[in-house]
C-alpha cells in the first residue's frame, strides 16, 4: 500500500499545479498585449498591383493598403490605467533603416520557398520583388498594439532603457485593465513551477504567412537558475521571440521576471521582477507600484511582494463607517456602496480593497474583514488627488516641459502623476517661442498635446547700447518691449524697431527676419556742454578716466548727454571729483574748489609746527631762568624790578608753553600729512584737539580718529607741561 503513495502524491500535485495555472491564465489571458513594428504597405506605391492580387488570394491575406509587421513583441499591464511592461529592444527603431532591408530579404525567401511554381514567372516575381523594396524603403513606420488578441491601440513611451531592457509604454484610460502584480525575485528557488505568457513567434513572416489571427500562449516550465546577470532568471518555460517582454509568472500570480532572450531551443531567460522595481524607483515612477499594488488585489497580503515593506491594512468588523463629510462614492472591490457619511454593515470576512473617489479627489487601502470584531469602525481617510495622464509630444521633439513651474523632462513624454485640476503647461527650447497652455486634467484623464513651436531667431548689435535703452519691436498684429539686458527673440517676418533713450533721438529700423541678425544701428545722441569754473591752468581734466584736458575750449567741453565721473588732476592740490548727469538742452557747471594736497599741507603746517616748537622752548627756558629767584634777584636793582622780572619771566614761560602745543600740533598733522601724501591714501578722516584745565595746569589732548576695523576707534596723543 506505501508503493502507492508517493505516485498518488505526485499527481495530486500535478492536478494542482494545473488547475492553479489554468486559473492564472483565465485571470491574465486579456493582461498581455501584442506590440508591433510595421510598415503601412500603400497600394499608391506599387507598379504591378495586379501581381500581388494574385498573392494575396493564395494566402488569402491582404499585403497591400495594411501592415506590415517588422518586429514584433509582448508585454503586460502592471495598472488598470493602461501602464505596460516590454523589453526596450520590442520599441527600439535605432537601427530601422538596416532592419528594413534586412527583413525585405527575409521576406522575400519566405516567398520564394513558400511561393507555387505556376504562379509568378520570374520575370514576374522580379517585378514584385522590386515593388516590395520600394515599399520597405519608402512606406511608413507605425508602432501598433493589440489587446485582448483583437483591439488595436495607439500607445506612448513613458521611459525606457536599453542597458536593462526595460520600457514602459501607456494607452489611453478608456476602460480599467487588469494588471498584474509584481511579485518578489529575492527568493526563488531553482526547481520551482513558473509561466510564461506572451505571443511567441520563429519568425516575423510566420503571421504574415501561415497564422492569420493573433492568440495570446500559455507555457510552462520551472526555475532553472539564478544568475548574476541582466537576464537573472535562467528557466525551462518554452519562449521564442515574440515572447519578448511577456511575463514571468509563478504560481501565486506574481510577475517574477519580463522575459527576454532564448539561448538555445531549451535555454530561456528573464529580468527579475526586482530590477524593474528598482528601475521605477531610481526613475521617480513610485506611482506604478502603488498602482500596481491597489489595482491588483487577488494576490495580495499584508506585506508587498515587491518591496517587503508593510502595507496599510484597515481591518474591520462588518460594520465600517467611512466619515467625511463631502460626499464621496465608496467601493469595495469594484462594488458601489454608497455615498459618505456612510454605515456599511454587511461586509464578508477576508481580504478585499476599499475605493473611495470623487470626480477629482481618491483614497484606496487594503481592507481586512475580521468575522469575530462585532465594533464598529470608524475611517476617515485623507483623501488625496486623483491623477491623470498627459501625453505630450512637440515639433521639433526634445522641448523643455514644465508642469506649473516645474522642469519634467524633454518631449516626447508621458506623465501619469498629474493631479486632477487645473494646470499651466509651458514648453521651451532654444531657437523657438515658448509653447504655453492652459490644462484641466480630470479623473483617470488622457490629454494628448502636441505643441507646434515656432522657429524665432536672436538680435544682437554690432555696438552695445547704452543702459535704460528701450527697444520696441513690432508689426501689423503683436508689440513687444525689450531694454538692452534682454536677450531678444522673434519669429521671421517684417519687424520694426524702435530705440528710445532720453540721451539720443528715438529712431525706427525696419528689417525682414529670417534668420539670425546683427543690428547696425549707432544712436544720434543729444549733445550738451560741461563749463569747468575756477580751472588752473595746469589741471589736467579727466572725463570717465579720459584726458579731454586738450578738447577743452575756453574751459568748456561738449559731449553726448548722460552720466559721467570728472575727476581734475593737479600737481599741488588734491584731485577734485564730483560724479554728474548731463541733460538734453541743458549744460551743466563744476565749481572746482582746490585743496592743498597732503604734501603740500604737510610742508605748510612743518613751516608753522617746528618754528613754534624752537620758540615756544626759547620761551619756556628763557621765563623759567628770569622766574629762577637767585637770577632774579641778581638782575633786579629793587624789589619793584624783581616783581617785574618775576612776572616777564612767567609770561615768557606761558608764552613758551603755549607755543610749544600749537608747535606740537601743526607738527603732528605735518607728520599726518607726510603719511597720507606717502601711502596717498585717506587714512586720516579729521583731527581735533581741546585744552583742558586739570589741577590749574593747562592740558592739550589731540585726537586723531583713525580708519579702523573697530567702529569709533580713536586714537589720542596727551601733551602735558608738567610731565
Amino acid at each position: 500500500m506505501q508503493k502507492c503513495i508517493i505516485p498518488l502524491l505526485f499527481l495530486s500535485f500535478f492536478v494542482c499545479a494545473g488547475e492553479e495555472v489554468t486559473e492564472i491564465f483565465e485571470t491574465y489571458k486579456n493582461s498581455i498585449v501584442y506590440v508591433q513594428q510595421t510598415l503601412y504597405f500603400e497600394s499608391s506605391r506599387v507598379k504591378h498591383a495586379e501581381l500581388f492580387k494574385r498573392l494575396e488570394n493564395h494566402y488569402k491575406m491582404k499585403m497591400l493598403d495594411t501592415y506590415f509587421t517588422i518586429a514584433s513583441g509582448s508585454g503586460f499591464f502592471i495598472s488598470s490605467e493602461g501602464h505596460i511592461i516590454t523589453n526596450h529592444h520590442v520599441i527600439d527603431i535605432s537601427d530601422l533603416d538596416e532592419y528594413r532591408d534586412k527583413i525585405f530579404w527575409g521576406l522575400m525567401n519566405a516567398i520564394l520557398n513558400d511561393l507555387p511554381e505556376n504562379l509568378l514567372s520570374d520575370k514576374e516575381f522580379e517585378q514584385v520583388m522590386g515593388d516590395f523594396k520600394v515599399l520597405f524603403k519608402k512606406s511608413e513606420f507605425h508602432f501598433r498594439l493589440t489587446v485582448k488578441n483583437e483591439i488595436q491601440k495607439t500607445f506612448e513611451i513613458v521611459k525606457s532603457n536599453k542597458n536593462l531592457d526595460i520600457a514602459i509604454l501607456k494607452i489611453p484610460a478608456d476602460e480599467n485593465y487588469t494588471a498584474i502584480p509584481l511579485g518578489d525575485s529575492d527568493n526563488l528557488k531553482v526547481g520551482k513551477t513558473v509561466i510564461a505568457l506572451g505571443y511567441p513567434l520563429q519568425s516575423v513572416f510566420d503571421l504574415f504567412l501561415k497564422f492569420k489571427e493573433l492568440k495570446s500562449t500559455l507555457t510552462t516550465g520551472n526555475i532553472s537558475a539564478i544568475r548574476n546577470e541582466i537576464w537573472g532568471i535562467q528557466h525551462s518555460a518554452s519562449i521564442n521571440f515574440g515572447n519578448s517582454g511577456g511575463p514571468l509568472i509563478n504560481l501565486e500570480g506574481e510577475v517574477i521576471g519580463v522575459n527576454v532572450a532564448k539561448v538555445e531551443s531549451t535555454i530561456f531567460f528573464a529580468i527579475p521582477a526586482k530590477r524593474i522595481f528598482k528601475w521605477l524607483k531610481d526613475t521617480k515612477q513610485n506611482n506604478l507600484i502603488t498602482l500596481n499594488e491597489n489595482t491588483s488585489t487577488r494576490y495580495t497580503s499584508g506585506t508587498s511582494s515587491v518591496t517587503g515593506e508593510k502595507r496599510e491594512i484597515l481591518q474591520t468588523g462588518k460594520s465600517l463607517f467611512i466619515k467625511l463629510e463631502k460626499p464621496y462614492n465608496v467601493y469595495i472591490n469594484d462594488l458601489f456602496k454608497g455615498t459618505t457619511p456612510l454605515l456599511i454593515s454587511d461586509l464578508e470576512p477576508g481580504e478585499g480593497f476599499l475605493r473611495i473617489e470623487s470626480g477629482e479627489e481618491y483614497h484606496g487601502i487594503q481592507l481586512k474583514v475580521i468575522a469575530e470584531r462585532t465594533d464598529i469602525v470608524t475611517y476617515s481617510p485623507k483623501m488625496g488627488k486623483y491623477l491623470g495622464n498627459l501625453f505630450i509630444e512637440s515639433s521639433p521633439a526634445g522641448a523643455v516641459v514644465l508642469i506649473d513651474g516645474k522642469t519634467r523632462g524633454e518631449t516626447p513624454i508621458a506623465l501619469s502623476d498629474i493631479t486632477a485640476e487645473k494646470h499651466t503647461l509651458k514648453l521651451k527650447k532654444t531657437g523657438y517661442q515658448d509653447y504655453e497652455k492652459e490644462i484641466v486634467v480630470k479623473k483617470k484623464d488622457t490629454i494628448r498635446i502636441a505643441g507646434e513651436l515656432v522657429k524665432v531667431y536672436q538680435i544682437t548689435f554690432r555696438d552695445s547700447l547704452p543702459e535704460k535703452t528701450q527697444i520696441k519691436v513690432s508689426n501689423e498684429k503683436d508689440e513687444y518691449t525689450f531694454s538692452v539686458k534682454n536677450e531678444i527673440w522673434i519669429v521671421a517676418g517684417n519687424w520694426t524697431f524702435t530705440f528710445t533713450n532720453k540721451i539720443f533721438k528715438e529712431a525706427s529700423l525696419t528689417f525682414e527676419i529670417t534668420e539670425n541678425k546683427k543690428i547696425d544701428f549707432t544712436p544720434e545722441y543729444y549733445i550738451s556742454g560741461i563749463r569747468f569754473v575756477n580751472l588752473l591752468p595746469e589741471s589736467k581734466v579727466l572725463l570717465n578716466n579720459n584726458d579731454i584736458t586738450e578738447k577743452l575750449q575756453n574751459n568748456t567741453y561738449e559731449t553726448r548727454v548722460g552720466n559721467y565721473e570728472i575727476r581734475i588732476k593737479t600737481e599741488k592740490y588734491k584731485d577734485y571729483c564730483e560724479k554728474i548727469e548731463l541733460e538734453k538742452d541743458k549744460n551743466a557747471a563744476i565749481h572746482i574748489v582746490y585743496e592743498f594736497s597732503p604734501a603740500v599741507r604737510g610742508g605748510i603746517d612743518a613751516w608753522i609746527g617746528y618754528p613754534a616748537l624752537g620758540a615756544g622752548v626759547l620761551f619756556l627756558v628763557t621765563g623759567l631762568i628770569i622766574n629762577n629767584d637767585p637770577v632774579a634777584i641778581d638782575l633786579s636793582g629793587s624789589y619793584d624790578d624783581y616783581v617785574v622780572l618775576k612776572w616777564t619771566g612767567l609770561t615768557l614761560a606761558c608764552t613758551g608753553l603755549v607755543a610749544i602745543s600749537v608747535g606740537s600740533v601743526f607738527a603732528v598733522i605735518s607728520a599726518i600729512q607726510f603719511h597720507k601724501a606717502k601711502t596717498d591714501t585717506e587714512i586720516w578722516k579729521e583731527i581735533a584737539f581741546s585744552i583742558n584745565i586739570k589741577d590749574n595746569v593747562p592740558v592739550l589732548l589731540l585726537h586723531i580718529p583713525l580708519k579702523s576695523k573697530q567702529p569709533g576707534h580713536s586714537y589720542s596723543f596727551l601733551s602735558n607741561p608738567s610731565k
